[in-house]
């Protein structure tokens, strides 16, 4: 059973960061937001003049960490299933913050989506063994 929870945090686990770093791509070379269909209006209650640092923020707080921890889950690096928990945690208070600052920017099927994805690395982390020595033949 572990290697499929650990399968279904890899799939969880890429999805987040690929989809992390296209969005972070798009949003740091087109700060207006304008590729992604994002109207620059949507920014008035935050402390953002453009999307340029909420891009860079993605990138490396969801982005570059949700693939290093798919890689490191990949060749089963000691407590790899706490660094899935904690990416779960990460990715709920990034969520909760964005919506906390602003309200416009809930987009009901993303945040749903996402919202799953760190509920599921949550429960996936929990369910995993929490050390190299009770996963090394899985």
């Amino acid at each position: 059973m572990t290697k499929t929870w650990r399968l279904w945090a890899l799939i969880l686990l890429f999805f987040l960061g690929i989809s992390a770093l296209f969005g972070s791509y798009y949003l740091i070379t087109d700060p207006t937001g304008e590729s992604l269909q994002m109207p620059p209006g949507l920014l008035i209650s935050t402390p953002f003049e453009n999307y340029l640092i909420p891009g860079i923020l993605l990138l490396i707080i969801n982005g570059m960490p949700a693939l290093l921890i798919a890689f490191l889950t990949l060749f089963k690096v000691k407590y790899y299933a706490y660094l899935i928990l904690i990416q779960g945690i990460i990715l709920i208070i990034w969520l909760t913050a964005e919506l906390i600052i602003n309200i416009n920017l809930f987009y009901p099927l993303t945040h749903i989506t996402y919202y799953l994805i760190g509920s599921g690395l949550i429960f996936i982390g929990l369910k995993l063994p929490k050390s190299v020595e009770n996963s090394n033949n899985i």
